[in-house]
């Protein structure tokens, strides 16, 4: 319930700046993702999935150098493991609030900036892609917190990164740290499951 709210929260903020925002424009981006987990023999066979996101983002300046980004993504997350010729990749599909206080530096046509806040996920869907020289398909996951479900609905981390504002368009580097534990609550394990990212991006902004 109390991720949930978070969620809410981070909703409306969004709404609100991008209400209020003096840029807004749209984000594509792909991301190199995959999960962290406490059991170490798991976290050696694990590899990245690529996957992207897209959606709307906006900027509230505070002053000339600072100022607060927020973007509302539909962003693909997971990992991938390989054996015996076969692929098996977990995607997880998430609404994706990414939130960030940053600083920008430079002229009018070219600004760097560095960025930092948290981020808030809801997973919307998430399924197993197998593929092997046997068998080849697809199984659903099931989201929520009970001991038959498979991964939890929230995540939650921190979101840092950096890139350069070029006239109307913005490239970016992030990577952002989960750190809500992906594990369902009914599950009876001390074990933690975590997402991870790298994702680069372009924004292209209608009103700079």
């Amino acid at each position: 319930m109390r991720l949930r709210l978070l969620l809410g929260s981070a909703f409306l903020i969004f709404m609100s700046l991008n209400s209020q925002a003096q840029e807004f424009g749209a984000r594509i981006g792909g991301n190199f993702s995959r999960f962290n987990y406490s059991v170490e023999e798991i976290n050696e066979d694990a590899l990245s999935l690529f996957g992207f996101h897209i959606g709307a983002t906006g900027i509230y300046p505070i002053n000339d150098n600072v100022r607060i980004n927020g973007s509302l993504l539909y962003s693909q997350k997971g990992e991938r493991f390989k054996e015996d010729g076969g692929t098996l990749k977990e995607i997880v599909n998430y609404i994706h609030l990414p939130f960030a206080i940053e600083y920008s530096f430079g002229g009018d046509q070219l600004k760097p900036f560095l960025q930092a806040g948290p981020y808030f996920s809801f997973a919307a869907s998430s399924k197993y892609k197998i593929d092997t020289p046997d068998f080849s398909g697809e199984v659903d996951n099931n989201i929520g917190n009970g001991e038959n479900d498979d991964i939890a609905p929230m995540d939650f981390g921190l979101n840092i990164g950096g890139g350069v504002d070029v006239e109307k368009f913005r490239v970016g580097l992030n990577y952002e740290a989960g750190i809500a534990n992906l594990i369902p609550n009914g599950w009876d394990s001390n074990e933690t499951w975590k997402n991870s990212s790298f994702n680069i991006n372009v924004s292209y902004f209608f009103n700079r």
